[in-house]
């Protein structure tokens, strides 16, 4: 298997809802593929809405209803990036988890949840600005679960 990631799919309760709210974001919808489920293409990986049921379905696997475990991350350009990121989730619908702020290793990140978060099932999106050297100990840190460094 080569190191890669080709989709990350969603299981959502409510597309349509979560495709406005992706779309105010500033994503593009795939318009090819619309039936049924909603792609966004986001540099080499595609990010895939799937209505809940069949996602599970298609899965031949019943989601539970607890927290993700999982959640994604956008290294923003700047600090200032990080503020406008999370008041444009805030006006598409998103909720705000945890303001900016100031990280302990020297970054400006804050989380922000979808439209799916709001019915119980969190979806927390990780903004954060990363300093050169913070970002060399995520790469170095083999214990490091998804983070995104570059500069």
């Amino acid at each position: 298997m080569e190191p890669r990631i080709s989709i990350v799919t969603i299981a959502v309760d409510d597309l349509e809802r979560a495709t406005r709210f992706y779309e105010g974001m500033g994503l593009t919808r795939h318009a090819g593929i619309t039936d049924g489920v909603t792609f966004f293409q986001m540099g080499g990986v595609i990010l895939g809405l799937f209505p809940r049921a069949s996602a599970e379905a298609d899965s031949g696997v019943t989601f539970g209803t607890a927290p993700s475990a999982i959640y994604l991350a956008y290294n923003t350009r700047s600090d200032t990036e990080v503020d406008h990121v999370l008041a444009m989730a805030e006006k598409a619908g998103g909720r705000i988890v945890k303001p900016a702020g100031r990280a302990f290793w020297g970054g400006w990140y804050g989380y922000f949840a979808d439209t799916e978060g709001m019915s119980g099932k969190w979806r927390t999106i990780r903004l954060f600005r990363s300093r050169k050297t913070a970002a060399s100990r995520c790469r170095a840190d083999p214990s490091s679960r998804w983070h995104i460094a570059s500069n």
